[in-house]
C-alpha cells in the first residue's frame, strides 16, 4: 500500500540540497555560527520579500510573539485579545510576556478572529490584538484595524503559517504593528530546524526586539534591559535564503492542489470549505475543511486504510486546554468548539506528483460518495 504523508519535507530539501550543502561548508571552514553576514543577509531578503523595511530573526516563532509583546510594552496585567481556535502559543505568549490572553471566538466561516466579536472583548485593560492568518488564510485585517484604531489598541500578526499569503497583492505582515514568523521545518518557508523572525515598518520597535532576543544588549558588554538568549544561527539563515527563493513557486503548487481538492469536496453536503476573502492569496499552510463531526473519526480511519496521512487542527479550542484554565473560566465561543469537533487537514505539500494527487481525490469522491 502506498503512503502519502501529511508532510514532506524531504521533497523541498532536495530542490537546494546541493547549493545548501555548498554554502554551509563555507560557513564551516569561517567558523561563523552566530549572526554574522549569512544572517543579516537573510533578513534584508526577507524583509524585501514581504515588502517592509526591518526584520530581526530570533529562535523561533513563539519568542518572536513575546519578544514583540515586550518590546511594545506590555505590563503585568495587560489584556490581549487572541483567537480561541489556534495553536496554543499565540495565548502562551502573552502569559510569558506577563500579560494577560482574552480568548476571543473565531468566525465559523473562516475560522479566522471575528472582528464582531473582538470588540466585545474590550475593555479598560485591553492593549492590543494579535491576529493568526490561520492555515495561511489571511483575516479581514481592514476590520479588525478598524476595530484597534478606534480603541488605540496595538496589532501583530502571527503569521507563522501565512509565508506569502496576501491581501489585494500586499504581503501579510503589512497590516499590523509588527508580524511574527516560524520557521519551523514544516512552515511554507520552514528552516532544518527551529528558527523565527519579527519585521514591521517600526525600525525602534525592530531595535528593541533585536536588544532583547541579545540579553538585552546593543554593545557587547553593556546591557541596558533584562533580556535572553533567542538567535538564528547562520547554518539556518543559509538555509533559509535557498528557500526563499522557492516559496512563490512551491506556494503556487499548494494553492493548485486546493483547487483539486475544493472541486471535488465542495460537491458534498457533508464538507464545508473554508471561506477566503475575495481579496486574499491563500498560502495554504495547511488545507483544512470542516467534515460533519459523525464522521471524522470514520473518514480518517479510511484515509489511513488508504495509506494517506491527514492531521486534526486543532482538536482543542484553546479555552479547553488545561495550561489555559486560568483564562477561560468566562469564555464563550462556540464556533471555535464546533471547529475542533470538525477540522481536517489534507496533504498539500509542493511536488505532490500527479498520481498522488489523483489517488486522494480518488479517495476522497469514493469515501463521500460510498461510505456517508
Amino acid at each position: 500500500m502506498r503512503k502519502i504523508p501529511l508532510f514532506a519535507i524531504d521533497r523541498s530539501v532536495k530542490q537546494i540540497e546541493d547549493a545548501v550543502l555548498t554554502e554551509w561548508g563555507e560557513l564551516l571552514r569561517r567558523g561563523r555560527f552566530i549572526g554574522g553576514k549569512a544572517v543579516e543577509t537573510f533578513e534584508e531578503e526577507f524583509a524585501n520579500y514581504i515588502g517592509i523595511s526591518d526584520c530581526v530573526c530570533v529562535g523561533n516563532g513563539t519568542d518572536a510573539l513575546i519578544l514583540t509583546l515586550r518590546a511594545l510594552g506590555i505590563k503585568p496585567g495587560d489584556e490581549v485579545i487572541v483567537p480561541d481556535f489556534t495553536f496554543i502559543a499565540t495565548a502562551t505568549a502573552v502569559v510569558l510576556a506577563g500579560g494577560i490572553p482574552v480568548l476571543s471566538d473565531v468566525e465559523s466561516s473562516s475560522l479566522n478572529l471575528s472582528p464582531s466579536v473582538l470588540e466585545a472583548h474590550i475593555s479598560d485593560k485591553t492593549v492590543g490584538v494579535i491576529v493568526v492568518h490561520l492555515y495561511g488564510n489571511p483575516a479581514n485585517m481592514k476590520e479588525i484595524n478598524r476595530v484597534a484604531k478606534k480603541y488605540g489598541l496595538f496589532v501583530i500578526e502571527d503569521a507563522a503559517q501565512a509565508h506569502g499569503a496576501a491581501l489585494d497583492n500586499i504581503k501579510v505582515g503589512n497590516f499590523s504593528d509588527a508580524a511574527t514568523w516560524s520557521f519551523y521545518p514544516t512552515k511554507n518557508l520552514g528552516a532544518s530546524g527551529d528558527g523565527g523572525a519579527v519585521t514591521s515598518n517600526d525600525s525602534e520597535l525592530i531595535s528593541k526586539v533585536r536588544s532583547l532576543a541579545n540579553h538585552g544588549r546593543k554593545t557587547h558588554f553593556f546591557h541596558e534591559v533584562i533580556g535572553c538568549n533567542s538567535r538564528l544561527d547562520a547554518l539556518e539563515a543559509a538555509f533559509l535564503r535557498k528557500h526563499l527563493k522557492l516559496l512563490d513557486k512551491e506556494n503556487s503548487m499548494r494553492r493548485s492542489i486546493a483547487e483539486k481538492y475544493e472541486k471535488v469536496l465542495k460537491n458534498y453536503e457533508k464538507v464545508n470549505l473554508l471561506e477566503k476573502l475575495p481579496s486574499s492569496t491563500h498560502a495554504f499552510h495547511l488545507f483544512t475543511f470542516k467534515i460533519d463531526p459523525l464522521f471524522r473519526d470514520r473518514f480518517k480511519n479510511y484515509m489511513a486504510s488508504k495509506g494517506i496521512e491527514v492531521g486534526i487542527y486543532y482538536p482543542l479550542p484553546l479555552h479547553k486546554q488545561r495550561a489555559l484554565k486560568e483564562f477561560s473560566q468566562k469564555v464563550y465561543a462556540p464556533n471555535s468548539s464546533e471547529a475542533a469537533r470538525s477540522v481536517v487537514s489534507l496533504p498539500v505539500f509542493p511536488y505532490m506528483t500527479i498520481d498522488e494527487l489523483d489517488y486522494i481525490v480518488n479517495a476522497l469522491e469514493h469515501f463521500f460518495s460510498n461510505e456517508v
